[in-house]
């Protein structure tokens, strides 16, 4: 039998509903037309959300889901944390391969070819990826990307670990259809990956 939820200590009461979700959905589609870069988001500080999820992937859902969205979260990000997010969120649990919105953890690359593909005709239904990004260190990799909203190139670092991302997303893309990420970092920034955008690295 499950524990019954305590309402209380989920719910968040640290942000504006209306003006910070609306913000943060500006923010988001910003780093989606303004693709390969990191944004800050100024996303506001919160009361109740668990140490596992970062306050800028509980913003981006926030500011993405209702009760007709259906979401995946990674068992990576705990109990507490979906329990969080669904309190919060109100979206409809999902399997990986049936879901609107998928969170993962930095290290469930390994996963996403069981997301849910788009096709030629309608190539927005993918499942959108929100990444949980570790914090910013000197192994990062320099990423260079090429492609609509970038003029020229754009050169943003990423953690080894994304890699793995990349290169299955690599395998699975085949313009139109694909995948659309946003990268989410604990710091408040965000990076928006459209799957238009040509990808490369050093190797």
């Amino acid at each position: 039998m499950s524990k019954p939820l305590n309402m209380v200590n989920l719910r968040e009461t640290g942000l504006d509903e209306a003006q910070d979700t609306q913000l943060f959905f500006r923010k988001i589609l910003r780093a989606m037309s303004e693709p390969g870069q990191w944004l800050e988001t100024g996303a506001p500080a919160l009361n109740a959300c668990p140490t596992s999820l970062f306050p800028t992937c509980f913003m981006a859902l926030k500011s993405l889901c209702d009760h007709m969205v259906r979401l995946w979260l990674s068992p990576s990000i705990g109990q507490d944390a979906e329990e969080y997010l669904r309190f919060n969120t109100r979206a409809a649990p999902s399997s990986l391969d049936r879901a609107d919105y998928a969170l993962f953890g930095d290290m469930d690359w390994n996963l996403i070819a069981n997301l849910r593909l788009g096709d030629e005709e309608f190539p927005e239904k993918s499942t959108l990826m929100l990444i949980q990004h570790p914090e910013s260190g000197a192994s990062d990799i320099s990423i260079t990307a090429r492609g609509p909203g970038i003029k020229d190139k754009s050169i943003f670092p990423v953690s080894p670990q994304i890699l793995h991302f990349f290169n299955a997303r690599i395998g699975l893309d085949a313009y139109p259809v694909g995948f659309d990420i946003i990268l989410l970092r604990r710091d408040g920034s965000l990076c928006g990956i459209p799957r238009s955008l040509e990808l490369s690295w050093p190797m």
